[in-house]
């Protein structure tokens, strides 16, 4: 469970979720939140999800944690290539998030 602020917990599972989304397609957080808060709603008789921008600092904080290691490192630059090419959807975060 990730604590945020002593306000906000998330299960890995929940953060790792959107992880998959994001990976498979360009889930937007907004649109992940919004599909969570139904299903809240749905299931939980009201009970709310956090906004978006709460998720958001969420996941940031999570991913801040995680051992992404070198499981993505080319077979013959290693874990530091002089170039790199980058999918511009999935990677479209605020520069101040990165």
């Amino acid at each position: 469970v990730l604590n945020l602020n002593n306000r906000s917990l998330f299960t890995h599972e929940l953060l790792e979720h959107y992880t998959s989304m994001f990976s498979t397609s360009p889930t937007p957080f907004i649109a992940f939140v919004q599909n969570i808060s139904h299903a809240y709603e749905s299931s939980l008789e009201g009970v709310p999800f956090v906004s978006d921008k709460i998720f958001c600092s969420g996941w940031f904080s999570y991913a801040d944690l995680i051992s992404w290691g070198n499981d993505l490192a080319c077979q013959h630059c290693g874990p530091t290539p002089d170039e790199v090419i980058f999918d511009g959807v999935s990677i479209s975060f605020s520069h101040k998030q990165v």
